[in-house]
């Protein structure tokens, strides 16, 4: 059997992540940089293994998008 927790969460206002054991959601907050570690269990064996995400949430902008791409075209 084996178990799953989030351990280490460094910025739980940038990213709140929960596992339910086939699923690991992330639900969105502010704009920023968070690690995750994820650890798994197995019960019988007593074996862990930890499983560390860097996730970053950031907005695109846009107007430098299009400066770009008109610059592109002049070139």
């Amino acid at each position: 059997m084996l178990d799953y927790e989030i351990i280490h969460n460094t910025k739980k206002k940038v990213v709140d992540a929960t596992f339910d054991g086939k699923h690991l959601t992330l639900k969105w907050g502010q704009i920023g940089k968070s690690e995750l570690t994820l650890r798994v269990t197995n019960r019988d064996t007593k074996r862990i293994l930890d499983n560390k995400f860097k996730v970053e949430v950031w907005e695109a902008d846009y107007w430098k998008l299009v400066f770009f791409a008109i610059g592109g075209l002049g070139i």
